[in-house]
């Protein structure tokens, strides 16, 4: 199943992922839902509930001190705590979904950064998953920081997984 546009069939009230921006965020998606970015994976059996969601934007930034590029901002994904285990898929159906909407072919990287959210532990796990499972890299902290911004370089290998 692929995911779907945010629409008033879905319970977003009901979604938890035990972080309350992300949770907001998914909500006011909601509220605007005609002009919002945010795709859904709905649980098969109860089509109003929400297993995941994303939403990615097309930008043009600078990357690893390159001229301004083309990437795909992944600006949120979360998925609810009633569906532990499903990080993963969440993550190759919101790319197979960018991809089926042909918004990675004109990008050159893929951005995301892991929220903190106060608990450091849990930003380093999905740290490791996303460098682990699909290949993530940190990019180079900006003035002394920790790295938090990670980068997919798109190419014919990625896209062609995702088909």
């Amino acid at each position: 199943m692929l995911m779907e546009r945010l629409s008033y069939d879905h319970d977003t009230a009901a979604f938890s992922c035990g972080v309350d921006i992300v949770d907001e965020a998914l909500r006011k998606e909601g509220r605007r839902f005609k002009k919002s970015r945010a795709m859904v994976w709905p649980d098969a059996n109860r089509p109003e509930k929400i297993v995941g969601w994303s939403s990615a934007s097309l930008q043009h930034m600078t990357v690893l001190g390159t001229p301004k590029e083309q990437v795909v901002l992944l600006e949120w994904i979360a998925r609810d705590l009633k569906y532990p285990g499903v990080g993963p898929e969440l993550m190759l159906r919101t790319l197979a979904d960018l991809h089926r909407r042909d918004r990675l072919i004109p990008a050159e990287s893929i951005l995301l950064e892991p929220l903190v959210c106060g608990d450091l532990d849990a930003m380093r796990k999905r740290q490791r998953l996303f460098a682990e499972e699909f290949g993530f890299e940190f990019l180079p902290a900006r003035r002394g920081g920790q790295p938090h911004l990670m980068h997919l370089p798109v190419t014919l290998d990625l896209l062609h997984g995702l088909e």
